[in-house]
């Protein structure tokens, strides 16, 4: 694993802390095992806790997943609608942001290749 993507795994991690904190709603990270990508993702679908999740790409592959559980308030659950669509939101950016870095470092590699 790089130091950009182990970076970049750090970020995510502590930008779900952010959105968790700003909107009431645990949003987590869950980073893909390879060998174990297929059994997150059903375990993550057929989880009672979980009320969404999305997967989080750097452009060649899946790297994690984000995903929401209900909140320990019940005064936040009319919220739901609004979340998923923000968490959306938020999802699309992190993905463009993770790509970008990615094809930002194959590039640096690229080019210091030709020296």
């Amino acid at each position: 694993m790089t130091t950009l993507l182990t970076e970049t795994h750090t970020w995510i991690s502590a930008v779900c802390r952010q959105f968790s904190d700003a909107t009431g709603w645990p949003l987590e990270y869950t980073r893909i095992d390879p060998a174990l990508s297929e059994q997150q993702e059903a375990k993550l679908q057929n989880s009672s806790e979980c009320c969404w999740n999305s997967v989080v790409h750097d452009g060649d592959e899946r790297i994690g997943f984000l995903h929401i559980s209900l909140p320990e308030e019940s005064s936040v659950d009319r919220s739901f609608l609004t979340i998923c669509k923000l968490a959306e939101i938020f999802s699309d950016l992190l993905n463009k942001f993770v790509s970008a870095s990615n094809s930002l470092e194959s590039t640096a590699n690229e080019v210091r290749a030709l020296d």
